[in-house]
């Protein structure tokens, strides 16, 4: 939604909610040039339904059937179909094709490389307090977590150049907070005892499970791509790939790990 609203700011100057609200035609038009192929399912999960939810008629009305409304420019239709009035019209005036809006992206990078690289400590200093089998497979992490911070470290200095990415956002995104946590408990003389330690790595778990590198690279990948050049563009894309497959693999690792304490514990 970042990225929506910064872009609906710049090109039609109101918040994303309300051009879906005013011109549902327009806010597809909006998804179809920052997302291209994946415009109808970014469609129907960011517009049609909650749209069809919020109105309480997600059970009357074909979710396909409003996309379809959408697409051919049917404002009227669409805004029919759920009972509401149509709005005073916006003044849009499409200014060319989307770029990348360099502040918003810089946030976005600056905050998934201080992830990574929190979330490479954190497992770091777990892999050090416990046992074999569990500490190799948690050294393991760490280097593809940090492995992946400097793949994400790279491609904001292609964008970037000199400047230096900065988590501006470190007090409202929790699970930060979390890792640091983590991080200052296993760096203490006294160590935790193993219900701490399950209890640290299920928030490990759930954070590979809701911070997903798939995610991302569904809603920045292609926006990159507008804005870096080859071999950037190809190589890049082929690691935001890779680092897709790691997190699944993590996610696994982490919950085996998990069944295998809670078992000995």
């Amino acid at each position: 939604m970042v990225v929506l609203n910064s872009a609906s700011q710049k090109l039609y100057g109101v918040p994303y909610a309300k051009l879906v609200a005013s011109s549902p035609s327009s806010a597809y038009k909006l998804l179809l040039e920052l997302y291209g192929k994946r415009a109808d399912v970014a469609a129907k999960l960011l517009m049609i339904i909650p749209l069809l939810r919020a109105r309480g008629k997600h059970e009357q009305i074909s979710v396909d059937h409003m996309l379809r409304l959408v697409k051919e420019g049917d404002d009227n239709g669409v805004l029919s179909l759920l009972e509401l009035q149509p709005p005073k019209p916006l003044k849009i005036s499409i200014a060319g094709s989307i770029t990348l809006e360099e502040k918003v992206f810089k946030d976005v990078i600056s905050c998934v490389i201080e992830v990574e690289r929190l979330a490479a400590e954190a497992y770091l200093r777990l892999a050090q307090h416990l046992d074999e089998p569990y500490s190799t497979a948690l050294y393991y992490i760490s280097i593809e977590s940090s492995a992946h911070a400097r793949i994400y470290s790279k491609i904001f200095s292609t964008l970037y150049r000199e400047e230096q990415p900065i988590c501006r956002r470190t007090q409202t995104i929790s699970f930060i907070e979390e890792l640091k946590d983590v991080i200052t408990m296993f760096s203490r003389g006294t160590l935790p005892d193993i219900k701490t330690v399950v209890s640290k790595l299920k928030f490990l778990a759930t954070l590979e499970n809701d911070v997903d590198a798939e995610y991302f690279m569904m809603l920045v990948s292609p926006l990159l791509h507008k804005v870096l050049r080859e071999p950037y563009k190809t190589i890049y894309g082929s690691l935001l790939e890779a680092i897709v497959r790691d997190e699944e693999d993590h996610k696994r690792i982490v919950a085996n790990i998990v069944s295998s304490l809670e078992e000995v514990k």
